[in-house]
């Protein structure tokens, strides 16, 4: 089974449940999507990929922070047969251009807010490589996310994809040297995720609170047994232990997955942060 039909057989499932939400307290911003919504976006960037040019096997660099757009477009590309490579958005652009020189990507889906780390990297290519850019404001002459969607059909492209097909390539942190390239399959992350799945009591309203980056294996791969069970979940995009504390009460959180150095001791809040 690979990933991106566990996802339309979700869609299939729970059609008009809320599958996704992003949620911005400190601006009082909620977006969501169901399984159907979410299901019909995924194939809109997959006819999007190919309508472009882009075909099965090619590698697209994913340069977001944690936003609705990422889930989307990650899963666009994979269910087009493209292999998703996100990254980490604190490289530096010496990290990104030791990343293109390795993967040789045909297309780029950036924030507009990384444009700075990126753009370094973009300007002495050869042939330089399409971007799609994500966010608000994007200027006159940017290839648009949201133009780039576009229209297109809501139908699935029925690329045939084996569980053995290479699915995405995550870039290490770089901590003992230049980040070190790890393919996945669709069955290798399916495997984790059924993995993850047995450790967490997952139930039909689970919903997984998300803070920590989305290009970190460990975030995604906590979050994908709830897309696979029919939970939700609930994109954070800032992190502050009020803020994830006022989202776990307001979205009816069950589960979050907290890093070490995240394990603030709650003493140390304000009275009326503890009260939340």
């Amino acid at each position: 089974m690979n990933i991106s039909d566990l996802l339309a057989w979700s869609a299939r499932q729970w059609p008009d449940k809320e599958c996704l939400v992003e949620v911005d307290p400190e601006k009082n911003k909620r977006r969501s999507l169901t399984y159907r919504q979410f299901d019909d976006r995924v194939n809109k960037i997959a006819h999007a990929l190919l309508e472009a040019g882009i075909k099965k096997g090619d590698r697209i660099l994913h340069f977001m922070k944690n936003r609705m757009e990422w889930m989307e477009s990650y899963f666009g590309i994979i269910r087009m047969g493209a292999i998703v490579v996100p990254l980490n958005f604190r490289f530096t652009s010496s990290d990104l251009e030791f990343v293109v020189k390795t993967v040789d990507p045909a297309l780029m889906i950036v924030e507009r807010d990384l444009a700075e780390i990126i753009d370094p990297v973009r300007a002495p290519l050869r042939e330089p490589v399409p971007c799609i850019w994500v966010g608000e404001n994007i200027p006159d002459g940017m290839s648009g996310y949201e133009r780039f969607v576009g229209a297109h059909s809501s139908s699935n492209p029925g690329i045939p994809i084996s569980e053995d097909d290479a699915l995405g390539v995550y870039f290490t942190s770089g901590t003992t040297g230049v980040p070190k390239a790890i393919l996945y399959t669709h069955r290798s992350l399916f495997t984790a995720a059924v993995s993850n799945g047995f450790t967490i009591p997952l139930r039909l309203d689970h919903n997984s609170v998300i803070y920590c980056p989305l290009y970190h294996t460990a975030t995604f791969f906590f979050w994908l047994p709830c897309l696979f069970t029919g939970g939700k979940g609930t994109l954070l995009l800032k992190f502050s232990l009020p803020l994830l504390l006022k989202v776990m009460e307001s979205e009816k959180g069950t589960e979050v997955y907290i890093p070490m150095p995240h394990c603030i001791d709650c003493s140390t809040l304000k009275k009326e942060e503890r009260s939340m």
